[in-house]
């Protein structure tokens, strides 16, 4: 699966993709994302969750923004 949006939008605010076109893997995502917030970034992880809490399987892309 390869994502085409270089943006997001989260709480009213864009968000841009800092991650692999293609997406990662979910704990390459989430080291991604806490990456970034220790630069003093907002990050989100977006994906298809399937049930709240577990990783299902698939790509996973991140987004960032100041």
């Amino acid at each position: 699966m390869c994502i085409k949006e270089k943006a997001r939008e989260y709480d009213g605010e864009t968000y841009d993709l800092v991650s692999d076109l293609m997406g990662m893997n979910a704990k390459d995502a989430e080291a991604l994302e806490k990456a970034y917030e220790a630069k003093g970034y907002k990050a989100k992880i977006y994906c298809n969750e399937m049930y709240p809490g577990i990783y299902p399987k698939g790509d996973y892309f991140v987004y960032a923004r100041n």
